[in-house]
């Protein structure tokens, strides 16, 4: 198979995701793979055949024919069952002629399907993408342990390939008595690949036991999954693993973490585990719109930060109830979805969300602090298609969104919106030389050093060293946190328990998005004793702790944040002016409380256009109070 070829991504991408959801839908158990064939080659391309195989439900002769043409479903009742695929298998084959090519499928009832389809595509010339390897890997001995076969198979296929010298075991006892045999026979392996969930003896179980075994030569240990990646690096802590590798694997990701792993023989510590995703290729993300649900404004810093960078247009939402309004306003590619908010929770908001047919579809990602058992099956089960640890690792974010984005033409936010939304500008999410309205004189991270309770080199590892938004996250955790003491013992003498929980963890949530690990942690303690509904005498000596650690923290930042200096403002732009005008008039003749975020994010030119008018106007907003905002800004200066 040549491994330089020039063709059409975007289309290829199209058809086989057709095809494998396609396959997915119609196969509730078995297997599901993709096999691609050299068919033809000449000295200018080749003709290669795809070709997607599931064990479903199969389809009958009389109804293959018909099913590329327009609107055709093998059997109605599958429509009532499994949802409709007519009109993809159509587009899925024009797209293959587009490609030079053709499709069709093979099938036998109840035993499975195979969709395939070709495509010709120019050969590449020039230097490889991928320098040539300098390090040998013949006869490298690796062993892969997985107990699903074609998974085991497929893995140790590509390791083969590679020139490794491969052994597969089915369990973790087979894989400690081939580790024995191999140390008797003097023959020690260089790499494990180790499969996470597997029934009797789990991934993590054998890696504990593979470091207590008397080797001569410790083999490396990569973790292999199909599950959360964060969930189990979070259960990793403890265990001697050197990397992480997230299904499905591919020659690429393989490649990369074998190269990363004999670039070393030392285990990589616990943190560095996190950025072991790095170097995705996220430009099909490029463009794609993105709804952010999020109550608290740091957060929604961040993730609009990440969100950014990656190309993604970006809209907020406060709460899930102007969540839910917005989907049913504008198609977007994704939505990430905070659990714990105000008026509408996230969970509520997307079980809300799945009752509407057309959005069945929309990939919705929970956002949450909360580690604890269950969460992930909770957002599952309220139709969440994954989930996203806080602090946000901006790889995780980045892995996720590539799952569950589908490529394709985007719809671009509305002018107004994407200018309103622009709230963390790209430039002031990166580390020196950015430029934005509001400029540190200088980066005082070397004046946070010993401030109890706060790890700044942690935060700031959290944000791939973007120091600017680092230290605008400081600042605002300095501005909201102040009185956060009091509204939880406010709460709490209220007996408004899930407002005290959700303030509770909304400190969790901060806490750890700026590396204070001490905050977070007593912040998680009284979240949980909160929602245990334990005793006042267990809660209170929490709420105490937290009434004197709090403010504690917030004053030492205080004191140590160099003076922000503001710079002169822009000229003014009349034109941009009217536009966010227009969308300010909007949103509050709507109750829409995005106003506040718009007021927020756009400060220096509301205050440019609105003159004397403007504290009017955001103390109205603050207050709720839309229907006077609305009268001050529709005034005449």
């Amino acid at each position: 198979m040549p491994t330089r070829l020039v063709g059409d991504p975007l289309r290829l991408g199209q058809v086989l995701i057709n095809f494998g959801n396609n396959a997915v839908k119609f196969t509730e158990r078995g297997t599901v793979s993709l096999c691609v064939l050299l068919q033809e080659r000449s000295d200018e391309s080749v003709l290669l055949r795809f070709e997607v195989r599931d064990t479903g439900i199969g389809i009958l002769p009389e109804q293959r024919d018909r099913l590329f043409q327009s609107f055709q479903q093998a059997d109605s009742s599958i429509t009532r069952k499994y949802g409709g695929s007519g009109l993809g298998l159509v587009i899925s084959k024009r797209l293959a002629e587009l490609m030079g090519g053709e499709v069709g499928v093979e099938s036998v009832p109840g035993r499975g399907s195979t969709f395939w389809f070709t495509a010709r595509l120019r050969l590449g010339s020039g230097v490889p993408a991928r320098p040539a390897l300098q390090l040998s890997l013949q006869d490298r001995r690796v062993l892969v342990v997985d107990d699903n076969e074609q998974a085991r198979e497929v893995q140790a296929g590509m390791l083969r390939f590679m020139g490794f010298d491969v052994t597969s075991a089915e369990s973790g006892p087979l894989a400690l008595a081939e580790l024995e045999r191999s140390e008797q026979a003097g023959q020690p392996y260089d790499i494990v690949f180790l499969d996470w969930k597997m029934p009797e003896m789990d991934g993590l179980t054998v890696a504990r036991e593979i470091a207590r075994l008397p080797l001569s030569q410790q083999p490396r240990v990569l973790m292999v999954t199909a599950y959360d990646r964060d969930e189990l690096v979070r259960a990793a802590t403890e265990v001697p693993i050197h990397d992480v590798l997230v299904k499905p694997v591919t020659p690429s990701t393989l490649l990369d973490a074998v190269m990363r792993l004999l670039g070393t023989w030392q285990a990589l510590p616990h943190s560095s585990l996190q950025g072991a995703a790095g170097g995705l290729d996220t430009s099909v993300l490029r463009g794609a719109s993105a709804l952010l649900v999020e109550d608290n404004e740091i957060n929604r810093e961040v993730g609009q930060a990440l969100l950014n960078e990656l190309g993604l247009q970006v809209e907020l939402a406060p709460d899930g109830a102007v969540a839910l309004e917005k989907v049913q306003q504008r198609r977007y590619d994704v939505v990430l979805m905070d659990m714990q908010m105000p008026v509408m929770d996230g969970l509520t908001a997307t079980r809300e969300i799945r009752k509407l047919s057309a959005l069945n579809d929309l990939p919705i990602l929970a956002m949450t602090a909360n580690a604890m058992a269950g969460d992930r099956e909770r957002c599952l089960e309220a139709g969440m298609q994954d989930h996203i640890a806080k602090p946000v690792d901006p790889n995780d974010l980045a892995a996720k969104l590539l799952k569950w984005v589908r490529p394709g033409p985007r719809s671009a936010l509305p002018a107004e919106a994407a200018e309103a939304d622009s709230a963390v500008e790209l430039a002031a999410s990166r580390s020196p030389g950015s430029s934005g309205s509001e400029t540190p004189v200088s980066l005082p991270l070397d004046g946070l050093a010993g401030i109890d309770g706060l790890d700044a080199a942690q935060g700031l590892r959290q944000l791939q060293g973007r120091e600017a938004l680092y230290l605008k996250l400081l600042r605002q955790f300095v501005s909201d946190q102040a009185d956060m003491p009091a509204r939880v013992a406010a709460a709490i003498a209220a007996g408004d328990w899930t407002q005290a929980e959700r303030l509770a963890h909304t400190v969790k949530g901060v806490a750890a998005q700026i590396g204070a690990p001490s905050l977070r942690d007593l912040a998680e303690r009284l979240e949980q004793a909160l929602q245990q509904r334990l005793p006042p005498a267990e809660i209170e000596p929490l709420r105490q702790q937290l009434a004197l650690s709090l403010p504690q923290l917030v004053s030492a930042i205080a004191a140590r944040l160099s003076p922000v200096a503001v710079a002169a403002p822009a000229a003014f732009d009349p034109q941009r002016w009217q536009r966010l005008r227009d969308r300010l008039i909007l949103l509050l003749e709507q109750d829409d409380t995005e106003c506040e975020i718009l007021f927020e994010s756009e400060e220096a030119l509301l205050r440019a256009g609105l003159g004397q008018r403007f504290e009017a106007v955001a103390q109205a907003i603050r207050d709720f109070d839309f229907p006077v905002a609305l009268a001050a800004v529709r005034a005449e200066p």
